[in-house]
């Protein structure tokens, strides 16, 4: 069940703000509205969504409903660039999923539009993701990302995800990369050790040796190479997006 919760915090990197709002319209996986949600909240929430993926992804495509399947938002904004609030910097969306009893919350779309790269936004709103799913007792994050998406797949990686699956022809409809095969990546909650740090450190997380060897071994495609001293790649994440 997703817990009904509507807030924001303030929070800084550099020189720049930026709030952090967390908007839940649904009281549940099933996708009922909250009490106090009017239709009116929802289509607004839902068309500032809708028009925030068409800019980032830079289409014409209407995504319809993204909250109906994403119904879990963070939206970004900055602060000494925008006062109104309808201007999304970033965005996260997710979902509440149970399977075999494991709950998870799986990342439909995390994007940050090109004016904001490299501000720590993306890294902010998978930090809240994630803690949210621990203060929830959420089992797993997951997510796919495309496997020539490098910048995504540091920042993921930073963040404690882990490959545990090579999908052949995921993104065949997205032709933004030449190879079409994706990863789905996970990770596991009860790895992390100081939720404030993770996406900051990679010490946040901890993964047991024979942990790691699992997870190679379950996606032999997702032996990376890190840069762990250009700071800039794990934030430099233009967007990512699931079919």
């Amino acid at each position: 069940m997703i817990v009904s919760q509507n807030m924001s915090q303030f929070a800084t990197h550099a020189t720049h703000y930026f709030l952090v709002c967390i908007v839940t319209l649904f009281a549940s996986a099933k996708s009922h509205l909250k009490p106090w949600v009017t239709k009116e909240d929802y289509s607004h929430y839902n068309q500032i969504s809708n028009n925030f993926l068409q800019q980032s992804f830079a289409t014409d495509i209407s995504f319809e409903d993204p909250l109906q399947n994403c119904p879990i938002m963070y939206n970004a904004f900055i602060l000494d660039r925008t006062n109104n609030k309808d201007e999304i910097s970033a965005i996260l969306m997710a979902q509440y999923q149970n399977d075999n009893n494991e709950n998870t919350y799986y990342v439909c779309y995390l994007s940050t539009l090109k004016d904001y790269l490299r501000q720590g936004l993306a890294s902010y709103l998978l930090n809240q993701i994630i803690s949210e799913a621990i203060e929830k007792r959420i089992d797993y994050v997951t997510l796919h990302v495309n496997i020539e998406n490098r910048p995504a797949l540091n920042l993921y990686r930073k963040c404690g995800f882990r490959c545990v699956r090579y999908m052949t022809g995921y993104y065949a409809n997205d032709k933004r990369y030449r190879n079409s095969d994706g990863y789905l990546m996970i990770i596991n909650t009860k790895h992390v050790k100081d939720k404030y740090q993770v996406c900051k450190d990679y010490h946040a997380v901890f993964l047991p040796p024979e942990v790691e060897i699992k997870y190679e071994k379950k996606c032999i495609h997702s032996r990376f190479d890190y840069e762990e001293k250009d700071e800039n790649l794990f934030d430099d994440v233009k967007d990512i997006m699931f079919d």
